[in-house]
């Protein structure tokens, strides 16, 4: 018998991001619902589900009435942030599994939350400079720069500003409140945002487990907007300091605030020799850093993801006592977005063959032919995520510099659009 035999999963979008969720659940005898707003030609999830809707994931009543008429025993929202807050409003009402609740979820989404709970469990966050509308003169002058302002609630580097001098300050807190939901802007001390790091944890039962530290760069796809993830190296140099200064502070920290079940990122700031937190996801990445925990660690926070949301069932045996695997010690990981300059994607070429190599591990695509990229300095520049392994790191660049080669994306004029910003 297969774990998932005579489960019915609804999965809300049916793009690239839910395609090995989706191949997963089939394999173990899921019965697979999706909505998604684009046709089937469009959505490679809808070309293998059992059924599919034209849906948004937003319409929340049709919805309802999917999870009635398809007697539906799970719901499944990948990493969308749009998509979660839904799943978690429906489970409850159907009485179905939901790994995270609305105050865990407000938590994860809203920066300022998120920090005041770090203070509370005695965690070291990012310095916050506290400013009350309307501004004024006084409190610029107050401020030391440089500085960086960020919406409260958003992602993706959206509304992002570094403000390097006063005259530059009032135009970008405008462009966060913009950008925010809830109109609540941070404005924070300016740590190292070109070279971070992400903490990656897992949650079962109510355990959490360190799963990894790697090291985060970051670089402007355009002057005028905000660093955006240009690769992140496992395992960083930094991991045997983080785990003996910080780490069980943080996993006292998810545990009391209750979180059981699902992946949980946070990217933290080294400065001055100290860790610092700055913000936290309740959720895989959506570069699918569930990967990397993967190949350390033995666990698919994907896979446990999709069973818990199915069966309210764990997954996993002797969770707790989890630990890195120790033939992978020794080998480099990296996973690396391969940016795209504006324009419209004609073809695309070489792909089939690179993902053959050894050394390409996962590869998650976010366009295809026919998408029109816009100049926009944020992650909608990114064409996909391929996930390299190495025995170690000039091996590894060499591989980073054979996917820049050998993979071509070609616009309507014939020229190549790939940009990969780590190589610039």
């Amino acid at each position: 018998m297969k774990l998932l035999d005579g489960k019915r999963i609804l999965f809300l979008g049916a793009s690239t991001y839910f395609y090995e969720a989706a191949t997963y659940a089939k394999s173990q005898g899921a019965f697979i619902v999706a909505i998604d707003r684009r046709s089937k030609e469009e959505c490679i999830v809808k070309q293998i589900s059992d059924k599919d809707y034209l849906l948004d994931t937003t319409d929340i009543d049709s919805i309802r009435d999917i999870i009635i008429k398809e007697k539906i025993d799970g719901i499944y929202p990948g990493a969308s942030e749009v998509n979660i807050p839904i799943s978690i409003k429906l489970a409850n009402e159907f009485g179905l599994p939901a790994y995270c609740d609305e105050d865990l979820w407000s938590m994860a989404t809203n920066k300022g939350i998120f920090k005041e709970i770090c203070r509370k469990f005695g965690v070291p966050v990012t310095p916050v400079f506290n400013i009350i509308e309307p501004i004024d003169e006084v409190q610029i002058k107050n401020l030391k720069f440089p500085v960086v302002t960020k919406p409260v609630d958003n992602n993706g580097s959206t509304g992002i500003s570094i403000c390097e001098k006063s005259d530059e300050f009032l135009e970008a807190f405008k462009k966060a409140k913009n950008a925010s939901k809830c109109g609540e802007v941070l404005v924070e001390k300016k740590m190292n945002f070109e070279k971070s790091l992400i903490a990656h944890y897992a949650a079962q039962d109510g355990d959490v487990i360190f799963c990894g530290l790697t090291d985060k760069e970051s670089k402007k796809i355009k002057d005028d907007a905000a660093p955006v993830m240009s690769i992140q190296f496992i395992p960083s140099d930094l991991t045997n300091k983080f785990k003996d200064s910080i780490n069980d502070k943080i996993i006292d920290m998810l545990e009391g605030v209750g979180i059981k079940y699902g992946p949980i990122w946070i990217e933290v700031f080294y400065d001055d020799d100290l860790f610092y937190l700055n913000e936290i996801g309740y959720r895989y990445g959506g570069s699918l850093t569930y990967y990397p925990v993967e190949y350390y660690f033995g666990i698919n926070q994907m896979h446990q993801l999709v069973y818990y949301l199915a069966t309210g069932k764990s997954l996993y045996k002797d969770f707790k006592n989890t630990k890195e695997l120790e033939e992978k010690s020794g080998y480099i990981y990296c996973i690396l977005p391969m940016q795209l300059r504006p324009g419209k994607i004609k073809s695309i070429e070489g792909l089939d063959a690179l993902l053959k190599e050894k050394f390409v591990y996962a590869f998650i695509q976010s366009h295809i032919i026919n998408d029109t990229i816009l100049e926009t300095g944020t992650t909608h520049q990114v064409f996909g995520y391929i996930h390299l392994i190495a025995s170690n790191k000039v091996k590894l660049i060499e591989n980073i510099e054979y996917v820049n080669n050998s993979l071509k994306i070609i616009d309507e004029y014939g020229q190549n659009m790939l940009d990969i910003l780590y190589l610039r």
